[in-house]
């Protein structure tokens, strides 16, 4: 059971390097003497620290103010408060993003070139529409393309399980460091708690 109701920093909040990200809480605990305040990323059954952001202060002091430096970027964080010697009994809060001017996190989830693909047969499916007498014969080529080349739907892409160490950063489900994997980081829009939000299937027009 939980002996710390984290307050701050508020779901889906999004904070930027030399921000002051202020983290306050709530406690029930009669037994820490101390607590740290680290700040982290991942699933909430696995989550990994990234810094400890105040160490060894008094629980009731119920608060910890942290100047956001050179972290990962765009990537989904939560706080976690507790005494290491009393694992089972931290707070988590809910999970935020910071914009900082770390890395990117590695490539993750679905390459771009299999949207870039949707996209250019989506083009040229409108096309095929105005030229009648070429639909039979492009149709049939796009039905073969679009058969082995699939929009996003239930965590996969272009049929390749979406197995992700990050949650999805783009609408189509990739994020990352390089232009095969958006290039951009984490999209707050499109990225919470680990999970995509707002998915968006590109359409095969035929």
């Amino acid at each position: 059971t939980a002996d710390y109701t984290i307050n701050s920093p508020a779901a889906a909040s999004v904070y930027n390097t030399s921000d002051i990200l202020p983290v306050s809480w709530t406690t029930t605990s009669n037994s820490d003497k101390t607590v740290n305040v680290t700040l982290a990323h991942g699933e909430a059954q696995n989550l990994q620290p990234d810094v400890v952001m105040c160490m060894n202060i008094a629980p009731n002091v119920g608060q910890c103010n942290y100047t956001i430096g050179n972290l990962t970027s765009r990537r989904d964080y939560a706080v976690i408060v507790g005494n290491v010697n009393n694992p089972g009994h931290e707070g988590i809060s809910s999970y935020f993003t910071i914009n900082s001017t770390g890395p990117l996190p590695p490539p993750s989830g679905c390459p771009k070139f299999v949207i870039i693909a949707l996209k250019h047969y989506h083009v040229v499916a409108l096309v095929v529409s105005a030229e009648v007498h070429l639909i039979t014969a492009e149709l049939a080529a796009i039905q073969h393309i679009v058969s082995i080349i699939s929009a996003p739907v239930n965590n996969t892409c272009g049929g390749v399980t979406y197995t992700a160490d990050y949650p999805c950063c783009s609408p189509f489900k990739f994020c990352g460091d390089s232009e095969d994997y958006y290039g951009e980081g984490c999209d707050p829009a499109s990225s919470f708690n680990e999970e995509c939000v707002n998915l968006i299937n590109p359409q095969i027009s035929q």
